[in-house]
């Protein structure tokens, strides 16, 4: 009866899903890893959008006139943080993300014509990869050799010629095993500039500036207000103060989650090089992916809760502090 089972079993069974296919785990995991993925973008993107912000919070702060051409400055602004680094280090998620959603692609469809996108997709993916690891990383080396990057196009070429389950699933095998090493590099990277201080520190302080300005704005108007009026005022003043203490919080959130991913991928290649396509190790570290996407979404629920500080714990994640 299913009640008698041990609680670990049920969580798999529920976890598995559709991975009873020789090709099921490599999907879940692939799905997984995607959807976390998502969540991580958006914190790069907020933080190359928050560049632009600032500047407009500076210039709300000062006494100055400005004209259309002081906007297009705000343009060339944007297209600077783009430049480089951040565009880099965007490019390298994406590129992350779009490798699992290949493979999730890959482990599922069935015509000639799916699997060509897919592998198409994947090898995009790959070679986007090797150019943003570069340039994210400051190394010199491409994150894939010439000898690496061939032997993976080989294999995702051979994939369009394998209709039945086994052996795709044998092909995507060969395929994870190759792309583990350079996904463990540039996950690596990410993680490492998405903590790196340069996005952590600088998202949490301008984000305090806007803060400071309308605190500012608040208290001079004070004595002219109603109820009501300071009522809204002081809504969204804490809107904007949860923004901020999010900051921190989220990045620190979306490194974990390119660990978990990382972890997750390097334990799938374990198992899959043991010829273990159903494996329990692999779920269980899937299960750790899900869990850091579902972090994202309590964080909201957390910041609205927490009556003291939002920190950063390193064995239970992110916390509200004691008081």
């Amino acid at each position: 009866m299913l009640w008698k089972l041990p609680l670990s079993i049920i969580a798999v069974v529920l976890l598995s899903g559709c991975a009873s296919s020789p090709t099921g785990q490599i999907e879940v995991f692939a799905q997984a890893a995607t959807d976390s993925l998502s969540k991580v973008e958006s914190v790069v993107d907020e933080f190359n959008q928050a560049r632009i912000n600032d500047r407009i919070v500076m210039m709300a702060q000062s006494d100055d006139k400005y004209v259309t051409a002081d906007f297009a400055k705000l343009n060339d602004l944007h297209l600077q943080s783009n430049k480089q680094d951040k565009l880099a280090l965007q490019r390298a998620t994406q590129s992350l993300a779009s490798y699992a959603e290949a493979l999730a692609d890959l482990a599922i469809v069935g015509s000639r014509e799916e699997l060509s996108i897919a592998g198409a997709k994947l090898s995009q993916s790959l070679a986007t990869m090797n150019g943003q690891y570069q340039a994210l990383a400051g190394e010199p080396e491409p994150l894939m050799s010439i000898e690496s990057s061939s032997k993976l196009g080989r294999l995702v070429a051979e994939l369009g010629s394998y209709y039945t389950e086994k052996k795709r699933a044998e092909s995507l095998k060969q395929v994870i095993l190759a792309a583990d090493p350079p996904v463990q590099l540039l996950g690596e990277a990410i993680s490492v500039e998405l903590l790196s201080g340069v996005i952590e520190s600088r998202l949490y302080a301008m984000r305090g500036n806007e803060l400071a300005g309308h605190f500012a704005d608040y208290n001079a108007r004070v004595g002219k207000m109603n109820f009501a009026q300071k009522k809204k005022a002081l809504d969204q003043l804490y809107d904007k103060y949860r923004e901020r203490e999010s900051a921190a919080a989220s990045v620190d959130m979306a490194s974990k989650a390119v660990k978990s991913i990382m972890k997750a991928h390097a334990v799938m290649a374990k198992e899959l090089e043991q010829g273990e396509f159903e494996s329990a190790d692999i779920l269980n570290a899937v299960g750790q992916i899900k869990r850091d996407h579902k972090a994202f979404d309590d964080l909201e629920s957390l910041i609205s809760s927490c009556k003291t500080e939002i920190m950063a714990d390193p064995e239970k994640g992110i916390i509200c502090k004691a008081g």
